[in-house]
């Protein structure tokens, strides 16, 4: 599957490099090339900092138009409140063709932000695990075709969190999702409590 993605970027496979490695530099590749096409050239800085500036270059705009320049904190909450603000007329059949266009094309845009946003800052630090690796590659390849595909067979552990109680008059239309933002929370806290308790895996 990364030898199909370089093949794409006209690349030679890099078989002969660790895997983390070309992952890295496959990432990097794929990151100038929407950096080269949003803001006219490659950016410099350490590639979690490049992604943040890229976000914010496509949705700050855009917030300004439809949402007062208001910005929640996190990019999902930013995205939400964005669509929210551009489709209610889309459905209702409201603009006309050129306006559908537009609004197409930011939603687009939009989506392009989430996607940069699933590739969370210092996720191969310290070193990755196998399946950080493999669900790395899997983005890449979905982000680029649209397609995924399946690779078996996949260990899994089962682990429950801690309840928590969720308000029942709760504001669902909130730019802001505080309940979501405690299931994330508390997700990354035991996934990286499993990842410190399982043995050393090869990464090459």
């Amino acid at each position: 599957m990364l030898e199909d993605i370089e093949r794409r970027l006209s690349w030679r496979p890099q078989s002969g490099k660790p895997m983390k490695d070309r992952i890295i530099k496959v990432g990097e590749a794929l990151l100038t090339l929407k950096e080269l096409e949003y803001q006219e050239k490659p950016q410099e800085g350490d590639i979690p900092e490049r992604v943040a500036r890229l976000i914010d270059h496509i949705l700050v705009p855009l917030e300004q138009e439809w949402v007062k320049g208001k910005r929640d904190a996190d990019i999902l909450g930013r995205v939400k409140a964005l669509r929210a603000a551009i489709l209610p007329d889309m459905v209702a059949e409201k603009v006309d063709e050129a306006e559908r266009r537009r609004r197409w094309q930011e939603l687009a845009d939009i989506y392009l932000a989430q996607a940069l946003a699933k590739y969370p800052p210092n996720y191969f630090m310290p070193e990755p695990t196998p399946e950080r690796l493999l669900e790395t590659v899997e983005r890449f390849e979905e982000d680029l075709t649209d397609q995924t595909r399946v690779h078996r067979p996949i260990h899994a552990v089962i682990e429950v969190g801690e309840a928590f109680e969720v308000p029942p008059g709760r504001d669902r239309g909130a730019e802001s999702d505080t309940i979501m933002t405690q299931v994330r929370q508390q997700l990354e806290t035991m996934l990286d409590a499993l990842r410190a308790r399982r043995p050393q895996a090869r990464t090459t």
